[in-house]
């Protein structure tokens, strides 16, 4: 619900760009996980585990944002995506993405524009407490990690998947699991825009986890 008592009406608005669903010719992942070695899985297995949770733990539960990665601004989800993320802003919830391009990007956007506006943060937007200090892979924090942070778990690919300008603070896993794991894990609930394979496994894997009572956080499909 907007500020002014307005809902959004997600009936109303028009399909997101093909663009979101359009293959990328050429583009072939470098990373071919059948060539590696049991030791080489696990190593990374443990590396992950370390990197997502010594961040986890530093971090207020945030609201979770799932969507594709190719949705250009001017897309009309793209805006959706920004103006939820100034509410998150106004009703002091942090925001957290996959750290890339598309709606990872949007959200976080509309959500540190609209901390510029406010006169001070939420007063729920403090610094948690405990240990200040952060993984050193985590990137560009030392500080205790506030809840006007916006927060980002990236996946490391050789193509599409930059760090996006929009997060505050965030970790870099290299597999998927645990990136999915680092994005819905303490998190206050999620929101899922349109978006390709990548958007639909992490819907599935919530939506399982909920029904069989592993995850009781609101879900909201956006469109």
């Amino acid at each position: 619900e907007k500020g002014d008592g307005k809902r959004f009406d997600a009936h109303t608005l028009p399909p997101p760009s093909t663009a979101a669903y359009q293959p990328q010719p050429g583009k072939r992942a470098e990373l071919d996980l059948r060539a590696w070695q049991p030791s080489h899985l696990r190593e990374a297995m443990l590396s992950d585990i370390s990197v997502v949770y010594d961040l986890l733990k530093k971090l207020p539960p945030a609201v979770t944002f799932f969507g594709g990665a190719r949705i250009k601004d001017g897309d009309p989800y793209y805006a959706i995506s920004q103006q939820i993320g100034a509410l998150l802003a106004e009703h002091g919830a942090p925001i957290r993405t996959g750290a890339g391009p598309g709606i990872m990007t949007a959200g976080p956007e509309g959500f540190k524009a609209a901390l510029k506006t406010l006169p001070k943060p939420p007063p729920n937007m403090s610094a948690p407490d405990g240990d200040s200090a952060l993984h050193p892979l985590v990137s560009g924090m030392t500080d205790a990690v506030e809840a006007t942070k916006t927060q980002g778990f990236r996946i490391k690919l050789p193509f599409e998947q930059s760090w996006s300008d929009s997060i505050d603070v965030g970790a870099e896993a290299k597999l998927f699991p645990y990136r999915k794991l680092a994005l819905y894990e303490n998190c206050k609930g999620v929101a899922v825009f349109p978006g390709g394979y990548g958007t639909l496994d992490e819907l599935f894997e919530v939506w399982a986890h909920g029904e069989v009572g592993k995850f009781n956080k609101p879900m909201a499909a956006v469109g």
